[in-house]
């Protein structure tokens, strides 16, 4: 979905319109509107054409939507919902994080002529975070 916005432009990509139209109009026009938003201050630094954030958690979000599109097990049934269960266990991770998976990380194109250039900027919190999951995925059974 493409929303106009002066000389710029919002693209915003999921599976549900409405969600879609709500998130781009409170980022661009809510009270925490992404304009006011100091952490994200990066993504109009130099000659940013072009730019993007995400987190973490939005890569755990992703996750959520494809799983809430899964057939639904039959709720009088006994067996455990493993995706349910899965969702849980995903949550009690984030909450465990350092920064719980909310600092943002920063791509942003330029253009310089005929030269493209494009920016990957990961913050520390964002590596404490990764680091954190790494060592909690590789550790040893108890």
């Amino acid at each position: 979905m493409v929303m106009p916005d002066g000389d710029a432009s919002w693209i915003a990509m999921g599976f549900d319109r409405g969600e879609l139209v709500e998130r781009l109009l409170r980022a661009r026009d809510g009270k925490d509107a992404l304009s006011t938003r100091k952490e994200l201050e990066a993504l109009g630094q130099g000659n940013t054409t072009g730019g993007l954030f995400l987190t973490l958690q939005s890569f755990r979000s992703s996750i959520y939507a494809v799983m809430l599109m899964r057939p639904v097990a039959d709720p009088k049934a006994k067996e455990i919902d493993i995706a349910a269960e899965a969702l849980r266990t995903t949550d009690e991770v984030f909450a465990s994080l350092p920064h719980k998976g909310l600092s943002p990380m920063f791509i942003r194109t330029s253009v310089q002529g005929s030269t493209l250039g494009l920016d990957i900027e990961i913050p520390k919190p964002v590596l404490d975070d990764t680091s954190a999951l790494v060592r909690m995925f590789s550790a040893k059974p108890q």
